[in-house]
């Protein structure tokens, strides 16, 4: 088998962007050949059409590949790994990859930043860069639309089974991603494009953004995918043609298993069976003669196992910093801080990860080229918040080692104490304290407005603001926010717990309270007797 792993995966391993060190581990795109985004330009290239997007593979990676090629059939196999294709090639599971492999090559490629489907496949139908076409996470907060999105589905990402809705919002994915796609470039030149995805994604918002000019057909099995691009396929032999593959059970069976788990390797097998029997074996000498055939991959998969110390639910002090849970994904999140969070949250971070993360300005990371060449996309040229510098910003992003990310909970509604009111109406509290036992640092008012500066607890009576509450900042960065208290008891949280605070009077609060007028207050209450605290 013709295989340029040894060859070419050392170039890839030793490979950087210039200015930017993320130290050990860290695998950089090569968006100069040997990349994902390269593909389309070769696609281009070999049915006879002028190259759109970036530049096409390396020569080394395409000089095998003849003249007369009329039919190019992509499948894009999320998650498939290179070194699990070799390991499943040449222990029999899937021998017949190596066989086809013979005549063709076998050969590595990176893929983009960030790498998770959603860009990848963007940048796989325009021949572009995240940096370019702007999808540049599975989850991302789009402010102009006040919401935190899911780029696949195209809705918000606590909504179920709402595919498109953010349309409801002004949303049009054309507008969001103007550059023009594979398939109406080919069609410019007398070449029909056709897409094949699973029916639950066959008409998701991202399918519509990519998906202009091509015939989409859905399919819900391997054998009824390929019978149908069998069938289309021969339909259509007298012309110049591309057929889109996607498959995203791999995936699907690696983040439910693992990506070594029986189960996961089962379901390649079983794709590759059917393959193989309905598809390949069915191609006549004439039909081969002039068809190229891609297997590719979006990413890979690392296995990694659940712990509760990766888990933001775990670390309310982190969340409380941020407006938002993170974004991005669990490989490259993107972190929106609170003003004048940006050290406590790395501190945090370096404290309870030593030297699992590293952080980037956004701005810079952009500029570095870590996000792809050419002209940034305005969500990408203008990141959330003010510029930031390392630490002290109010959005960062953090990369993740291979082998460990935080998570958090994707795709679900959301507690309502988790979450911020980033939609512009509020929504929850977050409640917490640092200092165990009763000895609090509370706030408690009676008919009185004041200005909130918590140090890690906020507590308040019925009726108090929410919004306010929540904006609650550690004491040296309070927000002069006012809180309208209308009676007690107050509520406050320790330990989990929720605790009542007997009533008391303005007199009961210590002299720690400094009295700005008749009825404010600022700074905070501290060292309440714990007599008047109890548990319910």
């Amino acid at each position: 088998m013709p295989d340029l792993t040894a060859e070419l995966l050392p170039h890839l391993q030793t490979h950087r962007l210039p200015g930017l060190e993320l130290g050990e581990g860290f695998l950089y795109p090569d968006y100069t050949g040997q990349c994902v985004i390269n593909i389309p330009a070769s696609i281009c290239r070999w049915l006879g059409v002028p190259e759109m997007g970036a530049t096409p593979l390396l020569p080394e990676l395409t000089a095998r590949i003849g003249d007369g090629v009329r039919h190019v059939v992509l499948v894009l196999m999320d998650a498939l790994s290179l070194h699990r294709l070799k390991r499943w090639v040449a222990n029999g599971t899937t021998p017949v990859w190596g066989e086809l492999a013979e005549d063709g090559l076998l050969a590595p490629l990176t893929s983009i930043t960030p790498s998770t489907t959603s860009a990848a496949l963007t940048s796989l139908w325009t021949g572009r860069s995240a940096a370019e076409h702007g999808i540049a996470g599975y989850e991302l907060w789009l402010k102009e639309y006040g919401v935190v999105a899911n780029t696949i589905l195209h809705a918000p990402i606590s909504f179920q089974g709402d595919v498109g809705s953010l349309k409801r919002a002004g949303f049009t994915p054309e507008n969001f991603m103007k550059l023009q796609t594979l398939d109406t470039h080919l069609a410019s030149y007398g070449v029909q494009a056709y897409a094949f995805q699973h029916q639950s994604i066959g008409r998701s918002g991202l399918s519509q953004m990519l998906f202009r000019n091509a015939e989409v057909s859905t399919f819900n099995t391997p054998a009824d995918l390929w019978v149908n691009l069998r069938k289309t396929f021969e339909s259509h032999t007298h012309e110049r043609n591309y057929f889109w593959v996607y498959w995203g059970e791999v995936d699907h069976f690696s983040h439910l298993y693992g990506p070594d788990d029986e189960r996961t390797v089962e379901e390649f097998v079983s794709f590759t069976a059917a393959f193989e029997r309905l598809f390949l074996e069915r191609l006549n000498g004439a039909e081969r003669a002039g068809t190229l055939f891609i297997l590719v991959a979006d990413h890979g998969q690392v296995a990694t196992q659940p712990d509760p110390h990766y888990d933001l639910r775990n670390h309310p002090s982190l969340v409380r910093r941020l407006h938002i849970l993170p974004t991005g994904e669990n490989r490259l999140m993107y972190l929106y801080l609170r003003p004048g969070q940006g050290e406590a949250v790395r501190e945090y971070i370096e404290r309870t990860w030593p030297n699992q993360f590293v952080f980037l300005d956004p701005v810079f990371a952009v500029s570095a080229g870590l996000f792809g060449p050419g002209k940034p996309h305005p969500s990408a040229a203008r990141p959330p918040g003010r510029p930031v510098s390392v630490g002290t910003g109010e959005r960062l992003f953090v990369v993740g080692e291979q082998r460990r990310s935080p998570v958090w909970p994707s795709r679900r509604p959301v507690p309502r104490r988790d979450v911020s009111a980033v939609l512009g109406s509020p929504i929850g509290i977050i409640l917490r304290q640092e200092v165990p036992g009763v000895d609090l640092t509370v706030i408690v008012v009676q008919h009185l407005e004041v200005d909130v500066g918590a140090a890690g607890l906020a507590s308040t009576a019925d009726r108090a603001n929410w919004r306010a509450l929540e904006d609650a900042l550690s004491t040296n960065h309070a927000d002069h926010i006012h809180v309208g208290v209308s009676s007690l008891p107050a509520i406050a949280v320790v330990d989990d717990h929720h605790v009542a605070i007997a009533k008391v009077v303005p007199t009961g609060v210590n002299h720690h309270a400094i009295v700005r007028s008749p009825h404010r207050f600022t700074q905070i209450a501290v060292d309440i007797d714990p007599e008047m605290v109890s548990r319910r």
